[in-house]
Formats: C-alpha cells, sequence, structure tokens
C-alpha cells in the first residue's frame, strides 16, 4: 500500500520506517526542510536504536520518501498517518494545534481533489479522548465524510521503539463499521497477520483513544508507588531491593516498573498524566502519582544537599546522565533537569556526562555547566550523583573514584566493593 505519514518526530519515523521495511510504499511529510534535506541522505534527527540502519535500508530499497510537500503524499496514498506532536499546554490539557494544521492540508487538498473510494486517516499521535471525533466532525462539515477516521496509538518506548513496534503486545484498532472497512485494516497490518505476531483489537475510537491514556498512566502511577515504597524503606530502614523482589515474584504485580529510580520523565508519561487530569474529570489516584513523582525528581538533590552542608564541602558535583532514561538522547522533563535547576539555584558548580544526551543538555544550559567527555575527569570535584543507568555506568573503574562520594539513584553500583567511600541511594 501507498501510505502518507505526517510529522518525522519519534512515532512517525518509526511507523513510516517500519512500514517501509513490511513492503509498504510511505512518503513521509515534515515542514522542517533541513530535517528532510538530513533524512534524504539518510542522517536521523534522533537517537534511537536500529533506526539509522533502517532509514538507510529503506532508503537504498526505495521505498520511502522524505518530502516537504504534503500534497505529493495525499495525491498517491489512501492512507495517512498523523503523527505530530502533541504537546501541553501551559494548564496541562493537550494541545491539537498540529493536529489541526495537519487537518486544514488534508481537508484544503481533498476539497480540490475529489476522489471516489475511501481516504483513511489513522490517528498516531497521542490525543486527547474525543479527538477523533472532532476530526469526523470537522470532516462532515467539509462534505468529506468518505475520509474514515481510524484511532490507531502507538506504544513505543524510547530506546527500543523498533523493535516495539515490530513485535507489539497488541494493535488497538477504535474504527466505526469494522466490518466494511477490515480489508483495509487486514492490507495495512498483513505482516502481523500472516506471521501470527499479535492480537488486533476493535473498538470505538474513544475507547481506543482512553486505551492509550489508561496504559501510560497506570505504568506511571506503578513508577510513583513503587518510589513511595523505596522512600519508605529508607526511612524505616528496610531494603527496597529486597522489598521488590516481594511485591515482583507476585504474578498479580510483576517486577516491571517497580525500579526506585529518581522518577519518570519523557516526552510520554508526564504530557499523558497532565491531559488525563485535565479532562475535567476526577482521576485522583492519577493526580496523586503525579505529584509523587514531581517531588521524586527533587529526592537527588536534597539528599546531596543535606550531605554537602552537613560536612560543609565544597559546592561542586559531578552528574553522570542528563536524559530521562537510557537509550535516548531525549532530555525532555528529565529528572536531571530538575536536579540540575535546583543545584544551579543553591549556588553549585556542575559537571554532567551523558553517553548520548550531552549536546541536547548544552543546548538547554549553554556554558553554566561543564561537559565531560571523560566521565572520570573529577578535576578537584568529589561528589559523584548517577542519574541515569546507563550500561557503561554499571563497569565502572572505581580506582578512577578514589576519594569521591557517591549518590546512586539506581543502585546501580554495588555498595559491597565501594571500600570507605560515602554511598547513598534511593530506597536504602
Amino acid at each position: 500500500m501507498n501510505l502518507t505519514v505526517i510529522g518525522t518526530g519519534y512515532v512517525g519515523l518509526i511507523v513510516g520506517n517500519c512500514f517501509a521495511k513490511q513492503g509498504h510504499f510511505v512518503y513521509c511529510i515534515d515542514n522542517d526542510k533541513e530535517k528532510i534535506l538530513k533524512l534524504n541522505e539518510g542522517i536521523s534527527p534522533i537517537f534511537e536504536k536500529d533506526l539509522d540502519e533502517l532509514i538507510s535500508y529503506n532508503l537504498n530499497f526505495g521505498n520511502i520518501k522524505y518530502l516537504n510537500d504534503i500534497n505529493i503524499g495525499l495525491s498517491n496514498s489512501d492512507i495517512i498517518f498523523l503523527a505530530v506532536g502533541t504537546p501541553s499546554k501551559d494548564d496541562g490539557s493537550c494541545d491539537l494545534k498540529f493536529v489541526d494544521l495537519a487537518l486544514d492540508n488534508i481537508i484544503s487538498y481533498y476539497l480540490e481533489n475529489r476522489f471516489e473510494d475511501y481516504k483513511y486517516i489513522f490517528i498516531k499521535s497521542t490525543v486527547v479522548v474525543g479527538t477523533a471525533d472532532y476530526i469526523k466532525e470537522r470532516l462532515r462539515k467539509s462534505g468529506l465524510d468518505r475520509i474514515i477516521v481510524v484511532s490507531n496509538p502507538e506504544f513505543l518506548r524510547e530506546g527500543s521503539s523498533v523493535y516495539d513496534f515490530l513485535n507489539p503486545d497488541r494493535i488497538i484498532i477504535g474504527l466505526d463499521d469494522i466490518l466494511i472497512h477490515k480489508n483495509i485494516i487486514d492490507s495495512l497490518y498483513h505482516y502481523y497477520i500472516e506471521n501470527n505476531i499479535c492480537e488486533i483489537l476493535y473498538m470505538s475510537n474513544k475507547s481506543a483513544e482512553l486505551s492509550k491514556y489508561a496504559c501510560n498512566c497506570f505504568l506511571a502511577t506503578k513508577i510513583s508507588f513503587a518510589n513511595e515504597i523505596a522512600n519508605l524503606s529508607k526511612s524505616l530502614g528496610a531494603n527496597y531491593e529486597d522489598v521488590k523482589k516481594a511485591m515482583g515474584s507476585d504474578s498479580r504485580i510483576s517486577p516491571k516498573f517497580l525500579n526506585a529510580g529518581p522518577g519518570y520523565g519523557g516526552s510520554c508519561f508526564p504530557k499523558d498524566v497532565r491531559a488525563l487530569i485535565n479532562l475535567g474529570y476526577p482521576v485522583d489516584l492519577i493526580k496523586k502519582g503525579y505529584d509523587v513523582n514531581e517531588n521524586q525528581k527533587l529526592k537527588m538533590f536534597e539528599m546531596v544537599d543535606k550531605y554537602v552542608n552537613l560536612n560543609n564541602f565544597d559546592k561542586k558535583v559531578v552528574i553522570w546522565g542528563c536524559t530521562f532514561k537510557p537509550g535516548t538522547d531525549d532530555i525532555r522533563e528529565s529528572p536531571s533537569i530538575k536536579v540540575v535547576d535546583n543545584f544551579l539555584e543553591n549556588g553549585y558548580e556542575i559537571m554532567v556526562h551523558d553517553p548520548v544526551g550531552m549536546e541536547n543538555f548544552k543546548l538547554k544550559y549553554l556554558d553554566k555547566l561543564i561537559y565531560l567527555n571523560d566521565k572520570y575527569d573529577f578535576r578537584d570535584f568529589k561528589i559523584l550523583i548517577i542519574m541515569v543507568n546507563w550500561d557503561e555506568y554499571y563497569s565502572v573503574d572505581l580506582s578512577k573514584l578514589k576519594g569521591v562520594d557517591v549518590f546512586d539513584a539506581f543502585g546501580i553500583l554495588d555498595e559491597n566493593i565501594l571500600d570507605d567511600r560515602y554511598y547513598e541511594r534511593i530506597g536504602r
């Protein structure tokens, strides 16, 4: 099939390239001319495992085009994917301005270029419940009710998005008149059907939209619960690692998303939780979990600042980890940002290291920080804070940490081999 993907951010690039790999021809559309030029040269704008190789493969195979002109895609495709950003407004609600802009272009084109068969808009962007109905109404008022709106949310983890798209737990299709349009779904998702990879769940548009929020908000709340118990463990003198094993061994709970840490961040969980909170319906548990997470982001700062002031040490810290999680260069709403901001406000000098995220940190903080190419370049700094559990931080050369006190958000270092160094972590 010929597909058009509007938006070449995380979701759009993954969706477009994975569908192209599966045999479809894909037009990826973005209004950023520099980004499109680089993509046509095989240069990805983001760091994501396996994506560079996938972009090169599809370009060499000739089954993908990156364009600024949306009309080329619309003229050659029956399926259009909306993969544009839906950022938070100041009040936390979901901003649909980019959805509206894309829809303006779609409506304008098809009013001038009439068609006989059905066209399909698949919503991949995370949108507030009721967005599909809103789009349908705009299309109906424009006389374009033969454009069918499908809610088709993605569940991609940054750092493993390519794998997640190719190996989903389920595919969710929110669609009216399923029997009429099922052949289109079968053709689009033939790879998954033929290989019996996962179940396709059919439901209403609103149920599909809410499913995306429900899943992300549940996982976000589980992280906050884990951090609450970790903080309680530390206060009571318990070891959260033992408590976590006890909880995770219960098949009703599972060990996933039970790690204690500095809180969740990124482009999805915080935004989606805020959007659900701002729907105007009572979601007290979800709101409390969000508040817990915002407080959790301060824990590492509070822990270190207390230690520094009690011992009258120099206000100098080294921070390992800038991104919101390992496997990505994305720093959006990273707990490290809140920690750095608080240290700066309290007069600290800060050196930072990250395997792939430092360039984005430099764009944010400019010369306010010192950026380390060598993570062991401590100079006269005596305090290390590990904020992200990157693989390379697990294999630390302890001989290069002599005289350095360690604060470890994830407990990735073995405190039993740290000799006489001061070591403190969340949950213990």
